[in-house]
């Protein structure tokens, strides 16, 4: 499993700089931008000090689905509560998360918002699920880069995280479709509210239930 650390629309270089630093002290290289190209920035090489490699690696795209569109599971990062979102999941748990669906994925994306205005409630649609990292006071809020050090120690830290070629590699996303087809198959795109639930609630399922469901949802689509 491959994890892409995708900044949209940052607004400062020392920001990504820091970000690079962050991911390499955390043994991460896969970092993505959305926007202008900062990372070749004097600020970004300046506070990306013995992180050059990774700005050097880094992969910049015109647009959010052009960077999202090769990712088995994508996780938004917010810190504001959404009325369509029901469960939002801390670093930690992602990290756990992550392990428990390694057989299934090839590439997570983590999509981190702009330092002004972080990801707006469209940009939050392209995601499978939202993440937040909890603090005792709602301001100031946690720098960019602080937020990326955060969720690159816990990926760091989750010892069981299996990095390689998964057994069953894209059943996630086929999870993702069947799933969409038949809720929209019993009118659930009528209660978009509901949909999102059961969509959230399917994505935070581990390997094993996830490959059990997909083995229910052909079972159905040959029934119908």
């Amino acid at each position: 499993m491959s994890c892409y650390f995708i900044l949209l629309n940052p607004a400062r270089g020392e920001n990504v700089g820091f970000a690079a630093r962050a991911l390499k002290t955390m043994g991460f290289s896969c970092l993505r931008i959305v926007g202008e190209d900062l990372q070749d920035s004097k600020a970004a090489r300046k506070t990306g000090y013995r992180a050059h490699d990774i700005l050097d690696g880094t992969t910049n795209f015109q647009s959010l689905p052009e960077a999202l569109t090769d990712m088995d599971l994508i996780i938004g990062t917010t810190s504001k509560k959404r009325i369509k979102r029901y469960d939002y999941q801390s670093p930690s748990q992602i990290a756990e998360l992550l392990k428990s669906k390694s057989g299934i994925m090839k590439n997570v994306g983590i999509l981190f918002g702009s330092e002004e205005n972080g990801l707006t409630t469209e940009e939050l649609e392209y995601c499978d699920l939202l993440s937040t990292i909890s603090m005792a006071t709602s301001y100031p809020s946690l720098n960019l880069a602080q937020s990326v050090l955060i969720y690159a120690w816990e990926l760091y830290n989750s010892d069981r995280l299996n990095i390689g070629e998964p057994a069953n590699h894209k059943l996630q996303v086929l999870i993702k479709k069947e799933m969409d087809q038949l809720l929209l198959l019993l009118g659930f795109d009528q209660k978009p509210l509901m949909q999102q639930r059961i969509m959230d609630r399917v994505m935070l399922l581990n390997s094993d239930d996830s490959e059990l469901l997909m083995a229910i949802l052909n079972k159905l689509k040959r029934s119908i």
